[in-house]
């Protein structure tokens, strides 16, 4: 379990380099408290390889889903 050793909170929706900062601070604390060998760093767009190479499977033949893009989410929550 990774428990935050920061103070940082998410008080301020409008504070957008108070949100990065916390966040850059959480990925900074995860990384010093998970051992490397047990920590992996996947984004989305990596695709099957990197998760798959860990889990030791074979990466499916068919393409990695991209659902949920920003366009799709910022369109789902348009209010006009």
């Amino acid at each position: 379990m990774v428990t935050l050793q920061s103070d940082a909170t998410f008080a301020d929706a409008d504070d957008r380099a108070g949100f990065m900062a916390a966040y850059d601070q959480h990925l900074a604390e995860v990384r010093d408290d998970v051992a490397s060998d047990r920590l992996v760093e996947w984004q989305p767009g990596d695709g099957w390889k990197p998760l798959c190479s860990v889990l030791g499977t074979p990466v499916p033949e068919e393409s990695f889903p991209q659902v949920n893009t920003t366009a799709q989410f910022t369109a789902h929550f348009a209010f006009t």
